[in-house]
């Protein structure tokens, strides 16, 4: 979904350079713009959305990765403290700096990456189209053979026992980490009463969501301009779900629940 996502964004005309460079180099060495990563990720790494330092992250934690987009010379204490949060705090056995040919590093930037060892990317916008169009075949041709309708599995005993605890009436509900919390999500969207709007904090997230909900409109950066105002549902990043307010929903389902709801949210019946 990720992978997608990416390749997606990298087709966005108003991107900015410093943000298709950022975009490549997460598809050139697997990692996630720290931005995208869930708060689930984020919290045990005691790490937050803002600029630490560090740009992106592998979901495995060992690979991080510094983006620079300069027309000039990147400053020496830039890197350095990138080595320092990535190697110190966040424990990362790799380091990878992505550049772009106008960036240039100093001699004693170079001597900080070697000694760290930090492996030094060199993306051009010609790589950057590369990248883009070779993995965007790849995804096409996996998305071609899932293609076509498939039943799903049988509801796992944790999945089937919040099933249930909804349906009785439970509104909050905590499930561990991988235990699939969106299988259950749509199960009760099978059963819902009316429209139905599924809120989550990343892009990320609503890709992966959409997997599962093919009939609902996707609302976040890169959807808003073609939102179906007849849809029989949604997936909202938190940030752009106030653009439905003026939608009435029977359900609606809160994603990473112990963040506040976003200002503007739609109401609805029911609220899970």
């Amino acid at each position: 979904a990720f992978r997608s996502l990416a390749v997606e964004a990298l087709g966005w005309r108003h991107l900015a350079g410093w943000q298709r460079l950022e975009w490549a180099a997460a598809l050139r060495c697997g990692a996630v713009p720290i931005r995208e990563l869930p708060p689930w990720f984020l919290k045990p790494r005691n790490m937050t959305r803002r600029d630490v330092g560090v740009d992106l992250l592998s979901m495995d934690g060992a690979r991080a990765v510094q983006c620079k987009y300069y027309n000039g010379t990147v400053e020496t204490k830039s890197v350095t403290h990138f080595v320092t949060m990535a190697h110190f705090d966040l424990q990362a056995a790799e380091k990878v700096l992505v550049t772009s040919p106008e960036s240039k590093l100093t001699t004693d930037a170079a001597r900080v990456m070697d000694k760290a060892k930090v492996e030094h990317i060199v993306l051009s916008e010609a790589d950057i189209e590369q990248i883009a169009a070779e993995v965007g075949a790849g995804a096409g041709a996996s998305e071609a053979d899932a293609a076509g309708p498939r039943a799903l599995p049988e509801l796992r005993e944790c999945q089937s026992s919040c099933l249930k605890a909804c349906l009785a009436g439970a509104r909050v509900v905590e499930m561990a980490c991988g235990t699939g919390k969106t299988r259950v999500l749509r199960e009760l969207a099978n059963e819902a009463n009316g429209r139905v709007l599924v809120i989550v904090p990343s892009r990320i997230l609503l890709r992966q969501h959409m997997a599962l909900f093919p009939e609902f409109c996707p609302v976040g950066t890169g959807y808003n301009t073609q939102i179906d105002w007849a849809a029989p549902g949604y997936i909202a990043v938190s940030n752009s779900a106030h653009l439905l307010a003026n939608l009435s929903f029977a359900d609606l389902y809160v994603d990473e629940a112990h963040h506040p709801l976003p200002v503007g949210c739609p109401s609805a019946e029911n609220v899970y």
